[in-house]
């Protein structure tokens, strides 16, 4: 429920400044985003609501998803030293466009990042004129640069040149609405494409989800604390691991437990700054700890931390099997029996077992009646090593005495014949596997 209370009058020029402070704000929270979450929002640059970028000259963001983020908070603790001094009715109609750009770029609670969720939470609690959380963390934040480095002169030389700048420019603007009031200045539809009562719905769910642990969340690094690594994004991880890879391994590791205390073990990505006891499990807290399962890396990542571990890129190695196995576990379907052709080497697969990925598109070749090989979401099981066909589930014609169909009923006519480019380890190995891993993270 919006409330209009109008007692206190400002002047156009005031309510001018706080909404631009809000839409530079915005500004810096969508590059943020187009820096920091390219896997989870690929479409950004549709989604996008301010087009122009103007305010935004900074070069060192990108690649850097921390300094885009501590760039947003710096906008932020800006935006919320102007607005709490303004009266309640202008917060409110900020917060109906926030509400309108939420719908508009189609952020909710099912594909929003957690870090991105303590960002949403906090600039709506700012907005509702509850800015405590980012004026204590500024306060005990961790410098990040020494105030007597040259690095630490130069920032301040390029801030105050700007500072500079835009005060010439905003002396002008004060001149051009001197004596008008707030009613006298119109905000105009900024986010038109957006639904208030969506926005504001979708922003509820995220509240639910986060408010009650936004307190551990931290929009600077605090003095003697330190970061939360599950908070990192991958972009982070990664960037670490190519600036440090020799405090980085890959290891199998205990991640839990099943209901009948069965135990769960991962492929990982762990610093060696973690202890794993003779079992296998991490001492400690593995919540809180930089502790990565393979799977939640796409494969662009995961080929720029093979290349930060000097990993080689055309063996069949461990990082990209786990990937491999998880991603069948959770999206493809065993098929038996099938009849395949590949039609750009017309060679064709006879009576033998596929995994096919859940959204492949089949199609069927229309001289032979088999079905036509698509390398981005098929993989002959015989490809996958005994220990991957475990983990997968699958089960051979001899253990469960499941009779495949047979080359009188194949779905159609064709000569069968060698079936070597399917099977191969190279093609398996830089092709057909990295193309039904890509499925995963593009879907």
């Amino acid at each position: 429920m919006f409330r209009k209370q109008e007692s206190k009058q400002i002047s156009a020029y005031e309510k001018k400044v706080t909404h631009d402070m809000f839409m530079i704000t915005m500004e810096w929270l969508e590059k943020y985003i187009e820096i920091a979450h390219k896997k989870e929002f690929p479409d950004w640059e549709n989604r996008k609501q301010i087009r122009d970028n103007l305010t935004i000259k900074r070069t060192d963001i990108y690649g850097n998803p921390k300094e885009a983020g501590d760039a947003f908070s710096t906008q932020l603790l800006l935006f919320e030293s102007n607005l709490k001094r303004r009266p309640e009715f202008i917060r409110e109609e900020i917060q109906k466009e926030y509400y309108q750009w939420m719908s508009a770029v189609g952020i909710n609670v099912s594909n929003c990042p957690e870090r991105l969720k303590h960002y949403l939470f906090g600039i709506n609690e700012i907005l509702e004129g509850r800015g405590e959380k980012i004026r204590k963390d500024v306060e005990n934040e961790k410098p990040s640069v020494d105030a007597t480095s040259p690095e630490y002169m130069g920032q301040m030389s390029s801030l105050f040149a700007n500072t500079y700048t835009s005060a010439k420019d905003e002396i002008e603007t004060e001149k051009s609405l001197k004596g008008k009031t707030h009613k006298d200045w119109k905000v105009g539809n900024k986010f038109g494409g957006g639904s208030v009562e969506q926005g504001q719905q979708a922003f509820g769910q995220i509240r639910q989800e986060v408010a009650s642990k936004h307190g551990e969340f931290h929009f600077f690094p605090q003095k003697g604390q330190l970061n939360n690594p599950q908070q990192l994004t991958n972009s982070e991880i990664v960037q670490d691991v190519k600036q440090n890879p020799n405090n980085w391994r890959i290891e199998e590791v205990i991640t839990g437990y099943s209901v009948f205390n069965r135990v769960k073990k991962e492929e990982t990505l762990i610093h060696n700054s973690v202890q794993l006891d003779l079992n296998g499990e991490v001492v400690g807290s593995i919540e809180r700890q930089p502790v990565y399962p393979v799977s939640r890396f796409n494969q662009s990542e995961i080929d720029e931390i093979n290349r930060a571990k000097s990993i080689s890129q055309t063996s069949t190695n461990q990082l990209i099997r786990q990937v491999l196995v998880n991603e069948i576990k959770r999206n493809a379907k065993l098929e038996k029996g099938l009849f395949v052709i590949d039609q750009k080497t017309s060679e064709v697969s006879e009576n033998e077992d596929w995994f096919i990925h859940n959204s492949l598109e089949r199609k069927i070749d229309s001289r032979t009646g088999y079905l036509i090989f698509n390398s981005e979401g098929m993989i002959r099981v015989k490809d996958l090593s005994k220990e991957e066909q475990e983990a997968v589930g699958y089960k051979s014609v001899a253990e469960t005495s499941h009779q495949t169909q047979t080359k009188d009923n194949r779905p159609g006519g064709g000569k069968g014949g060698g079936f070597g480019g399917y099977g191969s380890s190279v093609v398996w190995g830089s092709f057909t596997v990295i193309s039904l891993i890509g499925l995963a993270f593009t879907r």
